[in-house]
């Protein structure tokens, strides 16, 4: 999700020349194809401090000589640097620039689901981790118990709704069955354990519950 002030294009308009007096709140620039109402910028060039503004209207002067092309007009709020939604700077003093400011995108990442599965070496019992949401059982070399954490502790790194999914690597859980044990007061609802070669088993924890669901199991 970005989370930048309002619409933008997330870097500079440039190049563009514009015009602006002081203590105004419409500007004349040379090209409005790139304005649009709503659209967040910021002005600087020779003003004596940067605004911040969000565009209001768009339009054509309509005067212009044979050897100038036609200018186009922008109106706009200040949000910041100036004084009742003007820009800074002396009234009747034209300042100018060739720049548009538009703020950069940032991105915050809510959640974040790891693409590849944890593959934990061999041996009994294996920590289920926080982190974990698909892990993988090497089951060659005997029956294998997974201790779970509790599931307060893994919804703090995984939101409501995920889930566990626990494996077998190499195909040996029919003879070498992967069973659980949950953590604290947790319980597992039915019976999880893993007893065909290659299965899998996915959990889905009810933190009001305290109790791991079998969502699917094969």
């Amino acid at each position: 999700m970005s989370n930048h002030t309002g619409m933008a294009y997330g870097q500079s308009i440039s190049p563009i020349n514009w015009a602006v007096r002081g203590n105004s709140n419409m500007m004349v620039v040379d090209d409005v194809d790139m304005f649009f109402c709503g659209l967040y910028f910021t002005l600087s060039g020779t003003l004596p401090s940067t605004c911040s503004c969000v565009c209001t209207g768009v339009g054509y002067n309509t005067q212009r000589s044979n050897s100038q092309p036609m200018p186009g007009w922008i109106s706009f709020l200040v949000l910041s640097g100036g004084t009742n939604f003007f820009t800074s700077g002396s009234i009747g003093t034209v300042y100018t620039g060739s720049s548009i400011g538009s703020e950069p995108f940032s991105i915050s990442i809510f959640d974040q689901i790891t693409a590849d599965a944890r593959l934990p070496s061999s041996g009994s019992p294996i920590a289920i981790s926080n982190s974990d949401q698909e892990v993988g059982i090497t089951t060659g070399g005997g029956a294998t118990t997974c201790t779970l954490p509790t599931i307060a502790s893994w919804l703090q790194l995984n939101t409501q709704g995920q889930t566990l999914t626990i494996f077998d690597v190499d195909g040996h859980a029919g003879a070498n069955n992967i069973s659980f044990t949950p953590g604290g007061s947790d319980t597992i609802i039915g019976t999880a354990t893993i007893t065909t070669n290659f299965g899998a088993v996915v959990l889905r924890p009810i933190a009001s519950t305290g109790k791991w669901y079998i969502k699917d199991k094969h």
